[in-house]
């Protein structure tokens, strides 16, 4: 597996063998190589704390400045592990008695993963299990003003300080760590197709700017969501907990005797969130509690730069958080939902027609998705033709002349942003005769395309990066790359 963040500068690497790989930038620690560099580190090197334990790595992600892995281990090494391990914490209740069953019994029953996290800790966004014991890397001053902010008594698992944190250099561990048994004698493996669960364990992971979030199955077949990070801009999912510090006021909005009630104003509502939340919290509204019946699950997950998607088993998208630049897809001018509210794809309003998705991937300003029928979709930003289409509201010369005028300027208005802005998912459509889509990776100005055919497309900001030779201007609708690249054949 290769990751790497849009607005980022360093990419991780997972080779056959389990052993995770980094270079790029390392100004806050983020390739984990217990070092911070202002220079670029232009080659691939060994994660090598991360073998100490000898465990596997099997999935990571790469934010913005931060890095996330989840490293398997199996067999007798589990039952040393938990009954090693000083920090009872990582490994939820849930599963503490498996502890005793890997001591007892003679085979390898067992099997834990654990996420690690190295980089800018931000936001409290690593989500450690101790992060007092992080290695300082703040200025004294930023260090004195943190203390300040942090002396007031915080609820617990949320950080109320002013978000500069120390810089985590070598892999640390994350409160979050799942013991499970690989192959549970009480499941049937044909009833398990039939429910086309994923793998059981922590089966997704993901980073943002200043936000991160996972994916867990137990042996139960629960599947839970937990996020951790920035909460004050609703990217955490923290619906319910609003609703209980806000609560509703009957006295409000109605009159007295009316039986009206009134709705708090966004603006109350996002004071009522916490500043950060420390170590990763479940979200129970969009988590599977039962194994029983039928409803959809969170499959996968995708974090933007303050906002938050998650597509449930039967395709549906779930989305929140915030953004200037329409990321959310729920209409125009919507920036801000708290509430998990499911976008709508396809030519109908209502939710129950909608296209199922079967990814979804953010760059710095616009999203893409990919349907499970092989069409695609976009919204966000449309500069630069990066959503497949002509940027929105512009002639296609003249918009060109404005918007190179509003960056020599510097930031254009908030006005004038917005009405480049494409609010709601629409569907993109291909000047050639594509075959079906199956995955898109959204750029910080550009997306590139990949069809099952294995043919590769892009477009947006006229650069190097479309891989289409030399081209004089942006390219707004996805044509295939250089030589008609194809990573497979048929």
């Amino acid at each position: 597996k290769v990751s790497a963040h849009p607005s980022g500068s360093h990419v991780l690497l997972i080779s056959r063998e389990a052993l995770l790989f980094s270079y790029g930038r390392n100004q806050h620690g983020q390739l984990g190589n217990g070092r911070q560099e202002e220079h670029f580190v232009q080659h691939p090197a060994i994660v090598t704390p991360l073998l100490e334990n000898g465990g596997k790595t099997i999935d990571c992600a790469a934010g913005v400045n931060h890095s996330l892995v989840i490293v398997q281990t199996v067999g007798e090494r589990v039952g040393h592990l938990l009954k090693h391990s000083n920090r009872p914490s990582a490994v939820p209740k849930r599963v503490q008695s498996l502890s005793s069953l890997s001591e007892n019994s003679s085979s390898p029953t067992l099997a834990h993963h654990q996420v690690y996290a190295f980089g800018r800790n931000d936001y409290m966004k690593l989500g450690l299990n101790d992060p007092s014991s992080a290695p300082s890397a703040a200025s004294p001053k930023q260090r004195s003003r943190k203390n300040r902010g942090n002396s007031a008594t915080a609820q617990p698992g949320v950080k109320e300080g002013n978000g500069l944190e120390d810089d985590v250099l070598l892999p640390r561990s994350v409160r979050l760590g799942v013991t499970f048994t690989p192959c549970p004698r009480d499941y049937r493996e044909e009833e398990e197709g039939s429910l086309d669960l994923p793998r059981r364990g922590i089966f997704a992971i993901a980073a943002s700017d200043h936000h991160s979030a996972a994916l867990v199955r137990t042996d139960a077949g629960l599947i839970e969501l937990y996020t951790w990070g920035k909460a004050s801009r609703g990217a955490l999912g923290l619906g319910s907990h609003v609703r209980e510090v806000v609560g509703l006021d009957p006295r409000r909005g109605g009159g007295e005797g009316t039986g009206k009630i009134a709705k708090p104003t966004l603006k109350k509502r996002l004071s009522a969130l916490p500043r950060a939340v420390a170590i990763p919290n479940i979200i129970q509204s969009l988590s599977k509690r039962s194994v029983e019946g039928r409803r959809a699950y969170p499959s996968s997950i995708s974090l933007g730069p303050e906002c938050t998607s998650v597509i449930l088993s039967d395709g549906k998208v779930i989305t929140f958080g915030s953004s200037s630049s329409g990321l959310l897809g729920l209409g125009k001018d919507v920036e801000t939902m708290i509430e998990p509210t499911e976008i709508t794809f396809g030519p109908s309003s209502s939710p129950a027609a909608s296209t199922p998705i079967a990814n979804i991937s953010y760059g710095s300003r616009h999203v893409i998705a990919i349907a499970k029928d092989g069409s695609a979709f976009s919204w966000g930003l449309s500069d630069h033709g990066r959503l497949g289409c002509r940027p929105q509201g512009q002639d296609l010369l003249k918009g060109v002349q404005i918007l190179k005028q509003a960056e020599k300027k510097g930031r254009s208005s908030k006005s004038e942003k917005r009405k480049r802005v494409i609010w709601t998912p629409r569907k993109i459509h291909f000047q050639e005769n594509v075959p079906a889509l199956v995955e898109a990776c959204a750029g910080f100005d550009n997306t590139v395309f990949l069809s099952e055919a294995g043919d590769v497309l892009s477009c947006g900001r006229m650069s190097g990066q479309l891989g289409q030779g030399e081209i004089m201007s942006d390219v707004h609708h996805p044509a295939p790359m250089f030589g008609g690249l194809r990573l497979w054949h048929n």
